[in-house]
């Protein structure tokens, strides 16, 4: 059963960053984002990873 929980613990950041890896493909046509600077963008970046280790952390501890 541990085995299965951590399978889905580890689906949702990788479902997650695949949308985010195609959607930056279309970053150019972000207005927003362009205006905001590069600490802006390092922001934005960073609350992305801390959504995905958000899951896997807990995930690799389960498997364990």
């Amino acid at each position: 059963m541990k085995a299965f929980y951590t399978i889905g613990i580890v689906i949702i950041p990788n479902i997650f960053m695949s949308f985010v890896w195609f959607r930056q493909l279309k970053f150019h046509k972000t207005k927003w984002l362009g205006s905001i600077g590069f600490f802006g963008i390092v922001l934005v970046s960073w609350c992305i990873a801390f959504f995905k280790y958000s899951f896997m952390i807990p995930a690799y501890k389960i498997g364990i």
